[in-house]
């Protein structure tokens, strides 16, 4: 199942941040507590338009995207299951409003994730279409109310599709099965809205099945500054001749700096230099399509849990052991890294401290994330950046004006008699 951006439920991932691996970006909001949780994880394609990010509550998290001619709201939910009372789903339903109205009304807004409702078969009105399984429950009522209030439609069920591709939860033994995860759009858009349906087959690890829906939309790409080229400088400390070929193609090209006396000259060259023998000398690093601890056992493993998707037993058996294998590999794969940390410390390696990097990082950045001004969510950078720059001149605004010289000249002749 391949997919450009991913909706997440029930993450039970604490406080709120975003995250980058391997060149995609996840943005989170949690709890206090390692319960509930919503994440958004976007391509590294999809992630060249993320304009910023809002961490609601632990059900609710959005995103802003950069799109033609309107920009792009994805807003993943997590609604109170049945075990809570309709108190708890009102306060969730009023949260999502609130939330809505800090948002540009212009803007698209797809909201989706785990509503925990039954919406049914029957159509009701231009919300609701005829293509959903089973009967409305109240919860569902609540939700299809909802929706009418902000003119939404239910998208996922206005597609005609094979009962398999209609439900998104199983319950356990298989002895119940509910659709209860939807995706809402506005009935303006409703349009680029081009397929919806769940995907059985998806081997997620989960009882629940991703509905999976095809939007059209025209995204824009921000700029952003060019990453430096990374080259694999293991290279350098494993292989004598490479390192001493570079070292003499660098100082070769140190001469030029003779010739030159401006110091910004003198660093360009330098700086030139040292990328050019860099460039027909160093391998550049290869990019990891996966976990540096990954081992093909491990990739058998969960293809065969694929095909074990219509044996929820025995998937889940499976999907235990998988869980094991990766915490034993990942393990392994750590002491490996610490005994080679050790080998670099008796050596005096430099290249210890950024194997030391390797382990402990967790590839967190302090980019995006949302602040209020005057009652209002800012999630976007170039917002963001310009309510600081207000708040700083507020902070240092002086209304006393510009002083007389002559009183400066005052001032400055007294403090000098008292200093005497």
């Amino acid at each position: 199942m391949k997919v450009d951006i991913l909706g997440l439920a029930e993450v039970r991932w604490k406080g709120a941040d975003i995250i980058t691996p391997d060149g995609y970006k996840m943005v989170f909001s949690g709890g206090n507590l390692h319960e509930r949780g919503v994440g958004i994880m976007l391509t590294p394609n999809i992630a060249k338009s993320l304009k910023g990010f809002w961490p609601v509550s632990d059900r609710i998290i959005v995103t802003t995207l950069s799109s033609k001619p309107f920009d792009t709201n994805i807003i993943q939910v997590y609604a109170p299951t049945t075990d809570h009372d309709d108190t708890e789903v009102e306060a969730f339903y009023e949260e999502l409003d609130k939330t809505l109205q800090q948002l540009k009304s212009t803007n698209i807004k797809i909201k989706m994730g785990d509503f925990n409702a039954k919406v049914g078969a029957r159509r009701i009105g231009n919300t609701v279409g005829s293509h959903g399984p089973g009967e409305i429950n109240e919860r569902g009522e609540m939700l299809v109310g909802w929706c009418q209030e902000n003119d939404l439609v239910v998208a996922n069920t206005w597609f005609e599709n094979h009962p398999r591709r209609k439900w998104t939860w199983i319950s356990p033994g298989d002895k119940y099965r509910n659709q209860t995860d939807y995706v809402l759009i506005q009935s303006r858009f409703r349009n680029a809205v081009l397929s919806a349906k769940t995907m059985p087959g998806a081997d997620c690890g989960s009882d629940h099945n991703p509905v999976v829906c095809k939007v059209h939309a025209k995204l824009k790409a921000l700029k952003k500054p060019k990453h430096q080229m990374k080259y694999n400088l293991k290279a350098l400390n494993k292989d004598p001749d490479l390192r001493n070929k570079f070292t003499i193609e660098v100082k070769n090209k140190f001469d030029a700096l003779e010739a030159s006396t401006e110091e910004e000259r003198q660093w360009e060259i330098l700086k030139d230099s040292i990328e050019k023998a860099a460039g027909e000398n160093i391998p550049k690093q290869p990019k990891r399509e996966h976990k540096k601890w990954m081992t093909q056992s491990i990739l058998d493993k969960m293809a065969l849990r694929r095909k074990a998707k219509q044996d929820p037993s025995r998937y889940k058996s499976i999907d235990k052991e998988i869980k094991k294998m990766c915490n034993e590999a990942k393990e392994e794969w750590i002491n490996g890294q610490f005994k080679e940390i050790e080998d670099c410390k008796k050596a005096d390696n430099a290249y210890m401290h950024q194997k030391i990097n390797d382990i402990a990082s967790k590839k967190r950045t302090a980019q995006g994330g949302c602040i209020k001004s005057k009652r209002k969510i800012l999630m976007e950078t170039s917002d963001i950046l310009e309510r600081w720059s207000e708040y700083i001149q507020e902070l240092f605004y002086d209304e006393r004006g510009q002083q007389p010289e002559t009183q400066k000249a005052n001032r400055r002749s007294t403090y000098s008699k008292s200093r005497s």
